[in-house]
């Protein structure tokens, strides 16, 4: 009976004695533990602090190991083995966490797995989760894509397009564009001001702005400035000027004089004459003028060609028009359309205002020319009666 009751003692002695030494073995734990600001694309320094808090007073062939997942990485060696830790000492360790370039904001685990030993040779291991935060903001850039049409002369509407890119790890919430331009141009107020919402991180939206050239521009790049505010990752608004560019090309524009001679009323091939300047900035090439008249002048497709007109050079423009009959003297509008190529081989049309004068000729000259025929024919009887009376004497 008594050696029964030994043997029982002994099996429930065996039962506690592996609860009884963990609670009596040593003990390490995670004291503290600290990580530097971290950014997509960036490195931060991790730092640990091990000690042995239990009743044993050593732990030995202690071993760290830290675990991350995507978008962490472990730069270097992702173990350090502090060997032995006797209480009160402690084990300060570092490791080098590294966040992907295209980290998304936020909180990340990192599990530090830690083992050791007692002088008894038991095996012992503790877990412990501690927390990376990516911190970032949102980045806003802006370029032009292309303008159509793709060459910009004075005188144009055009469009720009513009693309945003957020290239930051933080999104752009209530993103609001404005565009200005550099005087002359202008940008029409219908699409000057634009929203774009929300811009996530890393993601561009596209806008498209149009503007206008005044003709007397002259041909050269103009700066724009794309205004972008917007509400940041601390839900502050804020907001940048983005410097872009926009060039005008050269071209050619064209000014005429007024016709200095007038055109009767009710008569045929009237000579007018125009002076045709080049105000531009680039040569006009293979130029070719033709008058389009409006009641009372008309023509039958009176057409002038010039091989060439530089910048500043004047040319003289000679066209024959019939007036109507019912025509009242006076100053008339009409237009002179003009083409040519620019240098570059591209063509142009542009229409020029002009005046020409319409009047009455003088009474005698008008009755000899409307009834000149008969002024013909006295004149030939005067002559031929004038060498007859000759003959007779």
């Amino acid at each position: 009976m008594n050696s029964t009751k030994i043997f029982l003692a002994v099996i429930a002695l065996a039962l506690f004695a592996t609860p009884a030494s963990a609670l009596v073995g040593p003990d390490v734990r995670v004291t503290s533990a600290s990580i530097e600001e971290l950014t997509p694309g960036g490195q931060a320094n991790l730092t640990l602090t091990l000690a042995n808090v239990g009743v044993f007073k050593c732990a030995y062939k202690v071993t760290t190991q830290i675990q991350v997942a995507y978008p962490l990485s472990i730069q270097g060696f992702d173990s350090q083995l502090p060997g032995t830790i006797c209480s009160p000492d402690n084990a300060t360790l570092s490791f080098q966490v590294k966040a992907d370039a295209n980290a998304p904001v936020g909180a990340y685990a990192i599990t530090l797995v830690t083992t050791y030993e007692s002088e008894f040779r038991a095996d012992y291991s503790a877990y412990n989760t501690v927390y990376a935060y990516v911190k970032g903001s949102p980045e806003i850039t802006a370029h032009v894509t292309k303008t159509t049409p793709i060459t910009v002369y004075p005188d144009d509407e055009f469009s720009v397009e513009i693309t945003v890119d957020n290239t930051g790890a933080y999104r752009a919430d209530s993103l609001l564009l404005k565009l200005a331009a550099e005087n002359p141009l202008e940008v029409k107020p219908s699409t000057e001001t634009q929203s774009a919402a929300t811009l996530q991180a890393r993601s561009s939206a596209t806008k498209t702005f149009y503007l206008h050239v005044p003709k007397a521009a002259a041909a050269r790049t103009y700066a724009l400035s794309l205004q972008a505010s917007y509400i940041n990752e601390n839900g502050e608004k804020t907001s940048r000027a983005i410097p872009l560019t926009v060039a005008v090309s050269s071209k050619a524009a064209f000014e005429a004089s007024d016709g200095a001679s007038t055109a009767l009323v009710d008569s045929r091939n009237n000579e007018i004459r125009f002076k045709l300047r080049n105000t531009g900035t680039d040569a006009a090439k293979r130029v070719r003028a033709k008058l389009l008249p409006s009641f009372p002048f008309s023509t039958q497709g009176s057409v002038q060609y010039i091989e060439q007109l530089t910048p500043g050079q004047e040319q003289e423009l000679v066209f024959y028009v019939d007036v109507d009959k019912e025509g009242v003297p006076g100053q008339y509008a009409l237009d002179l359309s003009v083409s040519y190529e620019n240098t570059g081989g591209d063509k142009f049309t542009d229409t020029i205002p002009i005046t020409a004068r319409a009047g009455f000729a003088p009474p005698f000259t008008e009755v000899f020319a409307k009834y000149w025929y008969a002024w013909l024919a006295a004149l030939a009887v005067i002559v031929f009666l004038a060498l007859r009376r000759r003959k007779t004497k």
